[in-house]
């Protein structure tokens, strides 16, 4: 590409202009954030929906095999069932892992950083755990792992610890019951 022309500001720099602006970057962060979940939500369901069909009929084939009592129970009910309850969060989290990587990839999360990092300073913080809590609230498995983007070990620390106060959607049900 060619370089702008003398006095006028190149592209990359209009689009700073609007991600790092005060009111305009907030609402950027605030509908690319709005999409992401979105996304990570319903385009996940399908796989979701096929794992907990395929673990279902796991559970049936094993308890149609083995006589009913307490070890059929903890297979079926506790290991089978278990590793289930695993698998359904790894399309999340793999469509996380994507959307991290693609924001990553076009410069939007140092903007992202470079507009709240005044926020977190204050908390002893970098910018960058924005994100990470952004996403723990939709899983706070996946807004940990996130943490890794964060260059300085003591700030990835502060990300890490903190990002467990966020009530992510395991532990809501928790909550409201509590």
């Amino acid at each position: 590409s060619s370089a702008p022309a003398p006095g006028r500001p190149s592209w990359t720099d209009r689009v700073d202009a609007v991600l790092t602006h005060k009111v305009g970057g907030g609402l950027a962060f605030a509908a690319v954030m709005m999409v992401v979940f979105q996304a990570l939500f319903s385009w996940s369901e399908p796989a979701i929906a096929a794992i907990e069909a395929a673990v279902a009929a796991v559970q049936g084939g094993v308890g149609g095999v083995l006589p009913p009592g307490p070890l059929t129970s903890l297979i079926i009910d506790g290991v089978i069932a278990g590793v289930g309850n695993v698998l359904v969060f790894v399309p999340q989290i793999a469509l996380l892992f994507l959307f991290i990587g693609l924001l990553e990839d076009l410069g939007y999360l140092p903007r992202v950083a470079f507009n709240l990092d005044w926020l977190f300073k204050k908390a002893g913080a970098h910018g960058k755990q924005s994100l990470t809590m952004s996403m723990g609230f939709g899983c706070n498995a996946a807004g940990v792992i996130a943490c890794r983007m964060i260059d300085s070990p003591r700030e990835r620390l502060i990300a890490i610890l903190t990002n467990n106060f966020v009530p992510c959607n395991g532990r809501f049900p928790t909550l409201i019951l509590l």
